[in-house]
């Protein structure tokens, strides 16, 4: 328990398994995982987000000082757009992941309160978020 497997398969069709466990840093509850479209694997549990490259795990949580910090620790859902970038949804916000600053920046509605999604899908022109209030839409 609380272990994560990943596998590549070689040109001989056999598979090499390498087992990543909570020893090494990976958490013990996943909640939702993304594969985004580069490699990077996103993991999101009750507890905050992790960045796994293949060798090396990145974690974030939310700073309550530190406004380019998560909103929220409790993950919901990663999704990745058409533009490649990574959307989060927490229990305290959603978030667009900037990745050359390696920080996020937590998305307002129109009045300008955290946009507090449990859901979201790509619709044909961008982005579909999902919450007690209503569906928002993001265009791109």
């Amino acid at each position: 328990m609380g272990e994560l497997v990943f596998c590549k398969m070689r040109l001989e069709q056999s598979y090499q398994f390498k087992q990543l466990s909570i020893a090494e840093g990976f958490p013990a509850s996943i909640q939702t995982i993304h594969a985004e479209t580069n490699g990077l694997i996103w993991i999101g549990t009750k507890n905050g987000l992790s960045q796994f490259n293949g060798y090396t795990l990145k974690n974030y949580i939310h700073i309550p000082e530190d406004s380019t910090s998560l909103p929220g620790n409790e993950i919901y859902q990663i999704i990745e757009d058409s533009l490649h970038q990574i959307w989060v949804l927490t229990n305290e916000g959603t978030a667009l992941y900037q990745k050359s600053r390696d920080a996020f920046q937590t998305i307002r509605d129109e009045q300008n309160k955290k946009l507090l999604a449990t859901a979201a899908c790509l619709s044909s022109k961008g982005l579909l978020f999902f919450s007690k209030n209503g569906i928002y839409r993001y265009d791109y």
